[in-house]
C-alpha cells in the first residue's frame, strides 16, 4: 500500500504535465467599431481649410480615404488603389495592414481608428456631417469603381460653389454644381485636382477649367472669401507656377453664401 501512493501521486503529476493547455480566446474586433469611417486629414482639409495638397499625397489618401469595417474584413478605398479587402487580424492594437501601402491600421483603446503608414500616423472618423453621408452613402457601388469622380465632386462642392465677383473685370463668375460654371473668360465646366500623379504640382492645389474645344489650369489659394487663381504651365515633367501673370482675384458674392 506504501508503495502504491507514490505511483499514483507520480501519475497524476504526469497527468497534469500532459494535459492539453487551455490558451485564451482570440480577442474580436469590436463591432461598435464596425461600418464607414473617413480619413479625417484629408477630407477635413478640403472642408475646413479649402486646401487639397497637404494631404493628397498620403499613403492612406492613396489606398485608404474610405474604410467599409465588417465583421471579419475590411474594405479600403483610395485615390491610387481603388478597392482593397483584407482580412481582420487583431493583433495588439493592429487590425490590419495593407499590403499595397505599407500601413497598419489600428485601434486607439478600443473607441477609435488609425492608420500608421510611414508618412505619418492619421486618423478616421465618423461620417459626421451631412455632406461626409453622402459621400459614403450616395452609392456604395459607385464608391467601389469611381471614388476619386465621387472625391472629386465632394471638392468641387466645397472649393468653388456659388457665385463670386472677378475683381478686375467686374462681372459675375458662377459655379454650380456638381461642376458647370460661367461667367469667367469662356469656360463651362471646372474640375478641382483631389490625387496624386506623375504630372501633379504636389505643393500647390488647382483647378482646370475647360470648354468642348481646350481646358486651362489654375493653381488657386483661398482667404476667407477670396480665392485667387494663379497661372500655371508645364514643361512636360512638372506643372509650375507662372509668376510673371497677374492672378485672377475672385470675391465671393455676399448674397452667395
Amino acid at each position: 500500500m506504501k508503495t502504491a501512493i507514490p505511483f499514483l501521486f507520480t501519475l497524476f503529476i504526469f497527468s497534469c504535465a500532459n494535459a492539453p493547455k487551455t490558451e485564451n480566446p482570440p480577442r474580436s474586433f469590436p463591432t461598435s467599431l464596425q461600418g464607414e469611417w473617413i480619413l479625417s486629414e484629408y477630407i477635413d482639409s478640403i472642408y475646413q481649410n479649402k486646401k487639397v495638397a497637404k494631404y493628397r499625397g498620403l499613403r492612406a489618401a492613396q489606398g485608404a480615404i474610405l474604410l467599409d469595417i465588417e465583421e471579419d474584413t475590411i474594405h479600403t478605398f483610395g485615390s491610387v488603389y481603388h478597392h482593397s479587402k483584407y482580412p481582420i487580424q487583431l493583433k495588439g492594437d493592429t487590425f490590419a495592414i495593407t499590403e499595397n501601402m505599407n500601413c497598419k491600421l489600428f485601434l486607439k483603446d478600443s473607441t477609435q481608428v488609425k492608420i500608421n503608414c510611414e508618412d505619418g500616423v492619421f486618423h478616421y472618423k465618423r461620417p459626421d456631417r451631412w455632406a461626409d453621408k453622402v459621400l459614403v452613402h450616395s452609392s456604395p457601388e459607385r464608391i467601389k469603381k469611381k471614388l476619386p469622380e465621387v472625391i472629386q465632386v465632394y471638392a468641387n462642392s466645397f472649393l468653388f460653389n456659388k457665385k463670386y465677383k472677378d475683381i478686375k473685370s467686374g462681372k459675375t463668375v458662377e459655379f454650380a454644381f456638381p461642376r458647370h460654371m460661367k461667367g469667367l473668360n469662356k469656360w463651362t465646366h471646372f474640375r478641382v485636382n483631389t490625387f496624386q500623379g506623375t504630372l501633379h504640382p504636389i505643393n500647390h492645389d488647382w483647378v482646370e477649367f475647360r470648354n468642348k474645344n481646350e481646358s486651362k489650369i489654375y493653381g488657386f489659394e483661398t482667404s476667407g472669401d477670396t480665392v485667387k487663381l494663379k497661372h500655371m504651365n508645364t514643361n512636360d515633367d512638372k506643372w509650375f507656377l507662372e509668376k510673371n501673370k497677374e492672378d485672377i482675384v475672385l470675391v465671393r458674392e455676399s448674397n452667395s453664401k
